[in-house]
């Protein structure tokens, strides 16, 4: 948790009123409060351990994975069994509004695997998908496609070869935005109002030699802290008020 710290120049008919220490008192108090429910709202895993973390789930369609952690990267090594090439990984969050998931996520070898980052409003499967973003390569073609809500909106574009790129995927008042290396690919688009309530990886790619290992480097995924600082704001100008007109 960070270490908050305000000047009360702006405040000084306030704090006159009130006095500075009680001033500075309730505004340290609101603010904590907004640093709690912003860290409480945060997912990040930087698979810097030894073993995939208790708090992923996984599923398929029937098919199995191998996959190892280290150096800090979760790397997806093999995918086979009778299904349709692909697993999936899910961590569960605390409902989030508006929000922000960032991943780094790619390969340096192989031609024919796929990842998809996303975030959903439950499973990730059947029409619960809020956003994500699908980097594939099949051969010598990659393509990055952005879907939100379900399907309703998307979107095809080139992508590179090879690589670690960064995804990121955002709500802010409603509306979506995807982004891949900080080059925006679709934004503006109305979201379902649904909270946040999963974070989801998809591998994909057969078993075969072509197949290179995937890797994703780390992911988060955090509460918009605009919509946090301005109900902490609304609730600090209460408590003055309300003190104020006791004062009276």
């Amino acid at each position: 948790m960070g270490v908050y710290s305000i000047r009360f120049a702006g405040l000084p008919d306030v704090a006159s009123r009130l006095g500075l220490k009680e001033t500075r008192m309730k505004l340290s108090a609101v603010l904590l409060a907004a640093a709690v429910c912003a860290n409480a709202a945060a997912f990040v895993d930087e698979f810097d351990g030894d073993k995939l973390g208790d708090h992923w789930m996984f599923t398929s369609d029937g098919d199995d994975w191998e996959y190892e952690i280290s150096g800090g990267f979760l790397r997806v090594t093999r995918i086979f069994g009778p299904g349709p090439d692909t697993v999936w990984i899910f961590a569960r969050l605390f409902g989030i509004d508006d929000f922000e998931m960032t991943t780094i996520t790619g390969w340096k070898t192989g031609s024919m695997q796929s990842v998809t980052a996303g975030i959903s409003v439950g499973v990730p499967f059947g029409e619960s998908l809020i956003a994500g973003v699908r980097y594939s390569r099949f051969h010598d073609v990659a393509e990055i496609r952005t879907v939100f809500n379900d399907g309703e909106f998307v979107k095809d574009v080139p992508g590179p070869l090879t690589g670690l790129h960064e995804i990121s995927l955002s709500r802010r008042d409603g509306f979506l935005s995807a982004y891949f290396d900080d080059v925006l690919l679709l934004e503006g688009m109305p979201s379902t109002r649904w909270p946040a309530g999963t974070v989801f990886f998809q591998f994909g790619g057969p078993d075969v030699p072509e197949f290179g290992p995937i890797l994703v480097d780390r992911v988060d995924a955090v509460a918009e802290p605009a919509g946090l600082f301005a109900t902490s704001l609304g609730l600090l100008v209460m408590t003055l008020r309300s003190r104020t007109q006791r004062g009276r």
